[in-house]
């Protein structure tokens, strides 16, 4: 039975190989968190309008992170993470969680 990328489980698709793409995508929803908490606890008194979207970025930073880690590269990518899961120990929980469908 061939596995397809869409079978994959939640930790199966974290630990795969990402996209440059999604690499520097992952970068960037980081520092928009980092810049967005780093504006929420400022100790100065800054305008609502700054307030509201250090609040977005502090939200979108982690979504947009989160994202980009869950992209796969390819078939080339669910051939790694075979190999790697045959050499895992024999407890992983983290890859019994179901898989995530792809529409």
């Amino acid at each position: 039975m061939k596995k397809k990328i869409q079978e994959l489980t939640l930790g199966q698709r974290l630990s795969a190989k990402t996209l440059k793409f999604f690499k520097t995508l992952r970068t960037v929803g980081l520092c928009l968190a980092a810049a967005g908490g780093a504006v929420l606890s400022a100790s100065v008194t800054l305008p609502a309008a700054i307030v509201t979207v250090a609040g977005y970025m502090t939200v979108a930073g982690p979504v947009m992170t989160a994202v980009s880690q869950a992209a796969v590269e390819g078939e080339k990518s669910l051939k790694s993470i075979l190999k790697v899961k045959e050499r895992l120990p024999r407890w992983r929980p983290f890859l019994f969680l179901k898989p995530i469908p792809i529409t």
